[in-house]
């Protein structure tokens, strides 16, 4: 006779024939015998455990359709080997060997008699024919038969089992059970379910085994469940998703949970497969309370076991839900060894991997001590980051025994929050008194008056000759605009790059004024609305730049004019304090609107300190002026050394993108610091060599594909949103990695990984970064209500929404994961998808669109639109001209 296989069991088969592994489902032991064991009586006893379970005894076969089914052996006669070899070890390799699915028994029981170690008695089960319970009853079974007991035969075998689901398929319960997954389930087909790995590279698939103790306050565990009328299980089980949803990054988790499946008492003594693996599905977006999460699991948990007959493969199938986690709460420890003479033999557990999951955990209790049992894959995770993860958890579950709300849950133990603590050990809170970047740089200009300040081509202009050339402009500057009745007033500089580029913004200093870098290259309707927002006093621009900011009718020097401003004994007024505007940069903004940054003296000063530590700048050091006059690592190359006496070294337009010439020109004017956007710079590392000038070459802006550090200078790899001024970590990169960290904070700056609720997170769990402290930024221009979604207090220190996903390394450094909104960098440039939507929106044919970006395989993003038109077919040509006569220019193409 030939019997179908039950659901189950075809996620077996199926797994099995699939996997490369070896040993796949083999539930197999091995027990050192003693010496007072008779293995003849043994391998009688065994026999009639199996001859009172013949099910086990049926073999796989495919039917006519090449379906696999289970053909009955019940009557095949079966005899337990005894087997002499010189040593167990002799034979060990064997065990755990694959079975042929189509050929093979599915199961061996083997007595072994060694000369040199004893008696042993080696058990294995395939399981898609014998699971957990089914061991149990084979514990119970083979004690009574060695002591010669008659067996009760079981009264419902695999067989029965799996024609009656076949029949409950049929049904309309079973229709009801699809319905009620996809009304449970059907949001989570694309939620992430792993934890974030913590190790990088090719090594080769590899699971190791855990066994630890959780430091879990048991019997507040059991005042919250009998207070609650809360089962034990669903505690553990609900503070499993949270603890993973913060190690995974999102809000939502999938994992999944096991049912022994016998509902029917009949089937308690059958050798069979009936455990149900089971969905577990958490949307934390839509849980705020603890008791709410426990009610949901709960809830959830009754539905999953109620609907089984619905099976995991069919959610995988219709829904599209899959997962490799694996958490299955096991209570109290079951005794798996054998009994014979009333003694417990010693067992060699030699359990493999489980197949289908790579990240699998089992909660036990053992003398009233909670237990986790946890296998992981040792390629992608160390030790340090699962015993993190397991100590986070213990932590979790006392803080769910005693907080009411989930956004008061504490993730992090004291001891882990010792730890990212000490990742900001270097912070230094002190604000050096009244300096601002104008004071450093006149102390400076005094010290080193004739050290070269600004080079630009053949250009050379000294620290005197700069203090005295800025003195006159500045003077002219404040004579224009000092009347204008603000007390921070802002001066817009419209330039080509030029030595200009360090003199106006020390003028409009001097002057008293804030200044506003505008970028030629940016569209008139964006820079127009620029220079109104920021409500400027002053336009200086070149005379061929003026007709660009065609709305602005305010006062207007042109850089024509500057050679003809006469010196002046006229003593410039010291207004600017530490907490004074220093400049105004413009932001992409989500609803179309650029935002405007008002950066601060004390930031700009905090930055320049830290700059002269971890770069050890010094007078005699030449920086290169790379970055583009509007991004904000402009300021990066010149106000660190027009604070230090180093020589700032404009690049030259042309020179910008032609790796070659700009590596001539580095050391033609004895470059020894540069930064260049990402891909740009990784771009000159590979292909310039020999710029023996060059000490420190540092990228920012995107995220660092892997590359080989650099050979004579120091490679840095930075991240830091404008907002919090420039850098606001670093890192150099001393090896070729995967993924390379953004690095640890600035002097000036914390950094935390927080989730939502502003918790911290520990080492490895991903998390919004929260920078604070004096680089933060006061906030965005007339834009309150952005203000106040981005900028906040903490610890009486201005912190800043990043809007970024990272987490701690283990070493201090941090790793970027992802961004939480719409936000892409492409060439170090910010842009929001939503502002491009709204560009391509304006189009008058586009009905409806989409933006997103992709990452390009060779680093960076890039953006593509999907367009809804009308018209056919569409002009993607006209759209194409359309968006490139709008759009910002860093709206391009990664490459």
């Amino acid at each position: 006779m030939k019997y179908p296989l039950s659901q189950s069991q075809l996620g077996i088969y199926i797994t099995s024939l699939h996997s490369q592994e070896e040993g796949n489902y083999n539930i197999d032991s091995l027990f050192h015998l003693d010496d007072d064991i008779d293995l003849n009586r043994l391998a009688a006893a065994l026999d009639k455990v199996i001859e009172a379970h013949p099910y086990v005894k049926s073999r796989i076969v495919t039917d006519e359709n090449g379906e696999p089914v289970f053909e009955d052996h019940s009557d095949d006669e079966f005899h337990t080997k005894i087997i002499e070899v010189n040593d167990i070890e002799d034979v060990r390799p064997q065990f755990g060997r694959d079975y042929d699915l189509l050929h093979d028994q599915l199961f061996r029981l083997e007595l072994y008699k060694t000369a040199k170690s004893g008696n042993w008695f080696y058990l294995d089960f395939l399981h898609i024919i014998f699971d957990g319970l089914s061991y149990e009853v084979f514990r119970e079974d083979l004690a009574k038969a060695y002591d010669g007991q008659e067996l009760t035969k079981e009264e419902i075998n695999g067989f029965q089992i799996a024609l009656n689901e076949v029949e409950m398929r049929k049904s309309d319960f079973y229709q009801e059970a699809k319905e009620w997954y996809q009304k449970e389930f059907g949001a989570a087909s694309e939620v992430e379910t792993m934890p974030l790995a913590d190790k990088y590279g090719d090594e080769e698939e590899h699971f190791v085994k855990l066994w630890k103790k959780l430091d879990i306050d048991q019997n507040a565990l059991d005042k919250f469940c009998k207070d609650n009328i809360i089962k034990e299980s669903v505690v553990y089980t609900a503070a499993f998703g949270y603890t993973l949803s913060k190690f995974t990054g999102g809000d939502e988790v999938l994992y999944t949970t096991a049912f022994h499946g016998r509902s029917d008492k009949a089937t308690r003594h059958s050798f069979c497969m009936m455990v149900k693996t089971l969905p577990v599905y958490h949307n934390f977006q839509q849980l705020t309370n603890v008791l709410g999460l426990m009610n949901q699991t709960h809830l959830q948990s009754i539905g999953t076991r109620q609907y089984s007959l619905y099976s995991f493969a069919d959610a995988h199938t219709d829904l599209g839900i899959s997962t490799d986690v694996g958490f299955v709460y096991q209570g109290a420890l079951h005794d798996t060894s054998i009994i014979l003479n009333g003694k417990s033999q010693q067992e060699t557990n030699l359990m493999t991997h489980t197949p289908g999951y790579k990240f699998l955990c089992m909660l036990m209790i053992e003398d009233g001590n909670p237990y986790i049992w946890c296998e992981y894959q040792s390629n992608k995770y160390t030790p340090e980051f699962i015993d993190g993860f397991w100590e986070s958890y213990a932590h979790v579950v006392n803080e769910m025994c005693c907080k009411d709300m989930l956004s008061e849950i504490e993730i992090c133990t004291p001891q882990q929050i010792a730890q990212l603590d000490s990742f900001n050990g270097h912070y230094k809170a002190e604000q050096t008194s009244n300096e601002t970047i104008l004071s450093s740089f006149r102390e400076t200009a005094k010290k080193y008056p004739n050290n070269t300040a600004v080079i630009y081509n053949d250009k050379k202009i000294s620290y005197r000759e700069l203090d005295e050339m800025t003195d006159r402009i500045g003077n002219h500057i404040y004579q224009k605009i000092k009347d204008c009745g603000k007390q921070e007033p802002v001066v817009s500089i419209l330039i080509s790059r030029s030595e200009l580029m360090a003199i106006l913004p020390l003028s409009v200093m001097k002057a008293g004024g804030a200044y506003q870098p505008l970028d030629p290259s940016y569209p008139k309707e964006r820079l127009n609305f620029m220079v109104k927002d920021a409500d400027a006093v002053m336009l200086i621009a070149e005379p061929e730049l003026r007709d660009i900011v065609n709305e602005y009718q305010g006062e207007v020097l042109l850089t024509s004019e500057l050679d003809k401003i006469e010196p002046t004994t006229f003593t410039l007024p010291n207004s600017l304090k530490p907490a004074s505007l220093f400049i105004l940069l413009y932001t992409s903004g989500s609803t179309g609107v650029p935002k405007g940054v008002m950066l601060e003296h004390q930031n700009l000063t905090a930055f320049c300190h830290w700059y002269h530590r971890y770069y050890d700048l010094q007078p005699e050091h030449h920086v290169a002026a790379y970055a583009s006059f509007g991004f904000d690592a402009c300021m990066m190359d010149l106000y660190p050394a027009l604070t230090k006496g180093a020589a700032v070294v404009i690049v030259p337009e042309e020179k910008r993108l032609d790796l070659i010439a700009l590596g001539e020109y580095f050391q033609q004017n004895g470059v020894t610091h540069s930064f260049i956007t990402t891909q740009v710079g990784v771009q000159f590392l590979q292909d310039v060599e020999n710029c023996t000038s060059l000490k420190h070459l540092s990228v920012g802006g995107e995220k660092l594909v892997s590359v080989d550090p650099a050979n004579g200078y120091t490679f840095h790899n930075g991240y830091g949103p404008t907002e919090c001024t420039i850098f606001s970590t670093t890192t150099p990169v001393l090896k070729n990695e995967p993924n390379i960290p953004i690095g640890q904070p600035t002097d000036a700056l914390r950094c935390y990984v927080m989730d939502k609720n502003l918790r911290r997170l520990p080492v490895g769990a991903a998390g919004e970064l929260i920078i604070v402290g004096r680089q933060v930024g006061r906030g965005y221009l007339n834009r309150p209500d952005k203000t106040a979604e981005a900028f906040f207090t903490l610890d009486d220190e201005r912190a800043y929404h990043s809007g970024d996903i990272v987490r701690y390394r283990a070493d201090g450094n941090i790793e970027f994961v992802g961004r939480k909104d719409g936000q892409v960098k492409i060439r170090g440039f910010r842009i929001e998808l939503k502002e491009v939507e709204a560009v391509i929106r304006e189009y008058p044919q586009v009905k409806d669109c989409t933006v997103q970006a992709f990452d390009d395989p060779n680093g960076g993003k890039f953006i593509a639109a999907y367009v809804v038109s009308d018209e056919n077919p569409f002009n993607v040509e006209a759209l194409s001209d359309f968006i490139r006569d709008r759009k910002p220019p860093y709206m391009v193409p990664a490459h």
